[in-house]
């Protein structure tokens, strides 16, 4: 598992997690609606959204994780 400089794990891409977190956040809602109107594709964008803005950005790292605490309870069986 990578780490960042303090030792603490780095957030692992996961694309639906990463859709909920763009319909929170209108700059990263802003950034995805150009790239796809410029014809990349869904996972691309996500990935350079994720790359780019959340590994080493503490806020939206914790920002990150929360959508996945939301998603493991709206599916506990996961």
């Amino acid at each position: 598992m990578e780490t960042n400089e303090f030792g603490e794990p780095l957030p692992i891409f996961n694309e639906e997690q990463m859709f909920r977190l763009i319909h929170k956040d209108k700059y990263l809602m802003f950034v995805f609606k150009d790239m796809s109107k410029r014809g990349h594709s869904r996972t691309l964008v996500l990935e350079v959204l994720f790359n780019e803005n959340i590994l080493g950005d503490t806020a939206y790292t914790d920002e990150y994780e929360a959508c996945a605490e939301t998603m493991s309870k709206a599916n506990p069986a996961d």
